[in-house]
């Protein structure tokens, strides 16, 4: 028992700031192991021996995250997550004030006014029931 957890990262993440600043918080907790970098089915990956268990974790900043739910890639990621047979989350790093200002920026240089204001409800919309079917689907 009390065997630390073994982080796995995927290779698209090396050198990245957000992963950069993740690695500096790990290493500072003795629960974890350093991360390795390592093909996974998302960004992260945890693995406990003491409790034979793993989680991956796919990691989205706003802007990423309403390009991918709204094309349909995130979805094509949930169907690999959850083809793995492990436990995962998507993460968005940000909070829904993030979110709602990245469909704002994404849209104002298309739009003006109403048009504006409706594809904007529209985005926030798809956002919610992409999350509500997520939850739904575990």
């Amino acid at each position: 028992m009390n065997q630390k957890i073994r982080i796995l990262v995927s290779p698209n993440e090396k050198g990245s700031a957000r992963m950069k600043e993740f690695i500096k918080i790990v290493a500072d907790d003795p629960r974890f192991l350093l991360p390795e970098f390592e093909e996974t089915d998302a960004d992260l990956m945890f693995e406990s021996d003491d409790y034979k268990r793993a989680i991956n974790i796919e990691l989205k900043l706003s802007a990423d995250y309403i390009a991918s739910a709204l094309s349909g890639h995130l979805y094509m990621q949930c169907l690999t997550l959850r083809e793995s047979g492990l436990p995962c989350w998507i993460i968005v790093l940000g909070s829904d004030a993030d979110v709602s200002e990245a469909v704002k920026l994404s849209l104002q240089t298309r739009y003006r006014g109403q048009e504006l204001g409706y594809n904007i409800a529209s985005y926030e919309s798809r956002l919610i029931d992409f999350e509500s079917q997520s939850e739904a689907l575990g």
